[in-house]
């Protein structure tokens, strides 16, 4: 007696094929909608915040390494 072949269950990529870009796309335009919108109290964007804050570290970094033993 012959042994009948087992279904074959080919996975269905094609209903979701567009879903992940999608999200990908929501997901990065807020991040840079909330990276560089100016925040309320500060008047400046995160991103500007975050430029400022590296500078002054270099500023106090620079300071700190030009000083005489």
């Amino acid at each position: 007696m012959p042994i009948p072949n087992p279904p074959i269950f080919a996975p269905r990529t094609n209903r979701q094929s567009g879903q992940i870009m999608t999200e990908y796309l929501i997901v990065a335009g807020v991040l840079a909608a909330v990276f560089f919108a100016p925040m309320p109290g500060a008047d400046k964007s995160l991103f500007q915040l975050l430029i400022d804050a590296f500078r002054s570290a270099w500023a106090s970094y620079s300071y700190t390494i030009s000083l005489p033993w």
